[in-house]
């Protein structure tokens, strides 16, 4: 943080001394809006609501850009800043030094960053309401009744950033998009707007994504049992040859059930990974649909007592498996779920509903793998043995087989 940008977000006696307007207008807006509820700060002057800041914008004395940090009056909005409206960055201005060298998407998410979730949860949500897209709670994790989005997230409850965060982005290069719902950036900035959506909400409903149903017989949902699985096998003496290795040691095709469907294991010297990979035709879907919704759903039995979340992935695997698919992983396709014996159900992210519809007509494939060790790329300790068992594609009975649920229009 520069030494300007620090005095000015601090409010020391000696800012009141060299600029007591910013002083004073900066501190009323803060208790203004600390305790005041959101409809009566609707009624307040306009001189005195929360701002309407964008791109471009140049920001008046004593006013937010956005949840936690002022920003010294007549600093312009960089572009670059219209994604972390989202976020709480408390007192860093230099996204660079928030992130570990070398740090990309997939990687974990730095403690210093919160979660602004005001903007994640819609306005009036009460605990008991249904969960937005990238929440998850650990067992036994809830909502105090008093919470309200804007406060910080309670223990056990956790935000996959997945959700907004475009793939392949880094902290240098190139600056994210802003994911602002209703943000249109071919609207070119003025000092005084166009802006992005109030961050304190509500925002504005942005268009659906699909179009309304115009063709008969639409919208349609059908399920798909997964017509193949592969499951790959990976033993190495450290951590970075196993988990970074391009081939497998074994690979078995359309496996009944396997217990170590998923599996990350230390055993001195030995590290162990295990990755499964499943297929769905959706050749009878006609490629000019448009996706609406989609559920994948997976038959999990006997996690160990170590385990803890199966992640799903984008998969690129050949069909049938071989051993060089053991690194054919792509995004993340959906929040992560913690296995427990029983029906376990993904709900795909709509951001990634793109990758589904480019193979309308062909063949879907994902990957499952055990998230706390190998797809956070943590090293385990010894003795570490965390496997949960899945139920596959050569299953006698098909209600135990990966069924992938689409609605779809056209």
């Amino acid at each position: 943080m520069t030494a300007t940008a620090k005095k000015y977000r601090l409010l020391t006696p000696q800012l009141y001394k060299e600029d007591p307007r910013f002083f004073v207008q900066a501190i009323a807006y803060r208790l203004i809006h600390m305790f005041t509820p959101k409809p009566l700060t609707k009624l307040l002057p306009k001189g005195l609501r929360r701002p309407l800041l964008g791109v471009g914008s140049i920001v008046p004395a004593g006013m937010p850009t956005f949840p936690g940090l002022i920003v010294p009056p007549g600093m312009e909005i960089p572009a670059n800043w219209g994604f972390w409206f989202l976020f709480t960055i408390g007192e860093a201005y230099d996204l660079t030094a928030l992130f570990p060298p070398g740090w990309t998407v997939g990687d974990p998410w730095p403690e210093e960053i919160g979660f602004n979730t005001s903007v994640i949860f819609p306005p009036g949500w009460t605990p008991g309401d249904q969960l937005p897209d990238g929440i998850t709670m650990d067992p036994g994790a809830s909502f105090p009744s008093w919470w309200y989005p804007g406060d910080p997230l309670p223990d056990g409850v956790h935000y996959d950033y997945m959700v907004i965060m475009p793939p392949g982005w880094t902290p240098e290069n190139p600056p994210p998009p802003p994911f602002i719902p209703g943000y249109d950036p071919s609207i070119p900035p003025t000092p005084n707007g166009p802006a992005p959506p109030d961050p304190f909400g509500p925002f504005p409903p942005g268009p659906p994504h699909a179009p309304p149903s115009t063709a008969p017989g639409y919208p349609k949902t059908k399920a798909f049992i997964a017509n193949h699985s592969s499951w790959i096998w990976e033993v190495s003496a450290t951590w970075a040859a196993c988990h970074d290795a391009t081939e497998g040691d074994q690979c078995q095709n359309d496996l009944t059930e396997r217990y170590d469907a998923v599996r990350t294991r230390r055993n001195d010297p030995e590290f162990n990974i295990n990755r499964t990979f499943i297929s769905f035709d959706l050749s009878s879907i006609p490629a000019d649909c448009t996706l609406t919704a989609a559920t994948l759903t997976i038959s999990c039995y006997g996690p160990s007592a170590d385990m803890r979340n199966i992640t799903l992935r984008l998969g690129t695997q050949t069909i049938p498996g071989d051993k060089v698919d053991f690194d054919a992983i792509g995004t993340t396709m959906a929040p992560n779920k913690w296995a427990t014996a029983g029906e376990i159900e993904y709900t795909i992210y709509s951001t990634r509903y793109y990758l589904l519809e480019a193979v309308f007509g062909g063949i879907m494939k994902f990957c499952l793998r055990e998230q706390n060790n190998d797809d956070a790329n943590v090293q385990p300790s010894n003795g570490t043995d965390r496997y949960a068992g899945i139920r596959l594609s050569g299953n006698a009975n098909a209600a135990l087989r990966p069924k992938l649920t689409l609605t779809y229009t056209k």
